[in-house]
């Protein structure tokens, strides 16, 4: 097997790839809480412990975290599940998409009493030609302590209803929180039962914003949350605050973005061809010919990608459920960083947060559609 663009031999080699195998261990700090969310984590503490007859009857009723975005719903139950898990409990995480589950599994540390999943896997709710079958819940979520929701407001009508019922089954002692922001993301297909779901439950409404220090930026997302902005005042709050209309420049400053605050420019795009158009202009930007992209991978069809370039410091998004729990899922992004030769497996890719994280992708596989961010 030759291995490709990997300058290390033997035992520094052996080093090198041991060290992508180890555990990542996340330092979560405790942030500055408002008190509202100081509130709402007491709740969920409280919940856990009850200490008499009347607080664990009380502690039955679920909770519900509602707010605007950047009030720190999210971060909540970040802290709830990591302080809940350190005091023995078992904790379920589940989210409407795999993305979401990737994102939470990039910010928890790999804990024991930790589970990420989606809802549909959670739950084991199969589709037949887009309908539920008949459900039964799984008896698995007997040994969870706390169950957390994020973005509920996404959950259509029939799933909620199994979730409600899945739930309501349980009868050991159990603490149920769902986070949702019913005036920002709807279920594409039917929703209601989720709002009314919720309206049952105790309630806690976080007000402060923690997302961002921007004080102009604070008041445009109140302005554009209850009333249609009037043009002036869009071209005001624009001007200075976007990229360069040339691409090739734009790109530039996007880069420089990403470098500077250490993280992925993302780039949202309202058409597949747009999202093209930015990732060949990024491989351009990094010396790749076109004779070398046309010599590449074939992406995935059903996600209308074309032919991919692959070598290592690449960063690929996935486009289907590859691994769900080491995080290989759909939306998430992994990183090329060892190019095979051969027959034995193309290349090696692996995410940035879990342990023992390679994911080898044969050429005849066409799994991916790639984002250069």
């Amino acid at each position: 097997m030759l291995l490709v663009s990997l300058s290390k031999k033997g035992d520094q080699l052996e080093r090198h790839i041991e060290s992508w195998n180890s555990s990542y261990v996340k330092d979560i700090k405790e942030p500055r809480w408002s008190d509202d969310q100081r509130v709402a984590l007491r709740a969920i503490s409280d919940a856990l412990q009850p200490e008499d007859c009347w607080m664990a009857e009380t502690a039955k009723k679920p909770i519900y975290l509602g707010g605007d975005p950047g009030t720190g719903k999210s971060e909540i139950l970040v802290h709830a599940a990591i302080k809940a898990a350190e005091s023995g409990c078992t904790v379920l995480l589940m989210c409407p998409t795999g993305t979401l589950v990737h994102a939470y599994r990039e910010r928890l540390p790999n804990h024991r009493n930790i589970v990420i999943e989606t809802i549909h896997s959670a739950m084991v709710i199969i589709r037949e030609n887009d309908a539920v079958v008949m459900y039964a819940p799984p008896s698995r979520l007997r040994k969870f302590d706390l169950f957390l929701i994020d973005e509920a407001s996404q959950i259509e009508n029939e799933i909620a209803i199994r979730l409600r019922m899945a739930m309501a089954e349980l009868r050991h002692h159990h603490v149920l929180v769902l986070a949702a922001d019913y005036r920002q993301l709807q279920p594409i297909a039917g929703g209601g039962e989720m709002i009314r779901w919720c309206l049952t439950m105790t309630q806690f409404h976080l007000t402060e914003v923690h997302r961002t220090g921007d004080k102009e930026l604070l008041e445009f997302l109140n302005i554009i949350r209850k009333d249609q902005p009037t043009r002036f005042y869009l071209h005001q709050f624009w001007q200075g605050r976007h990229l360069s209309s040339d691409l090739g420049f734009a790109m530039q400053q996007a880069k420089l973005l990403a470098a500077k605050r250490n993280k992925h420019f993302m780039w949202l795009c309202v058409t597949n061809k747009g999202a093209d158009t930015i990732n060949h202009k990024a491989l351009e930007q990094d010396g790749v010919t076109e004779a070398e992209l046309a010599s590449g991978y074939p992406g995935d069809s059903n996600a209308a990608a074309g032919t991919m370039y692959i070598k290592p410091g690449l960063w690929i998004r996935l486009s289907r459920n590859l691994d769900k729990q080491r995080g290989f899922v759909n939306g998430a992004l992994a990183q090329v960083y060892i190019h095979y030769l051969g027959s034995v497996g193309d290349y090696v890719m692996k995410t940035r947060n879990i342990h023992n994280p390679q994911f080898t992708v044969h050429r005849q596989t066409h799994l991916f559609r790639y984002n250069i961010l």
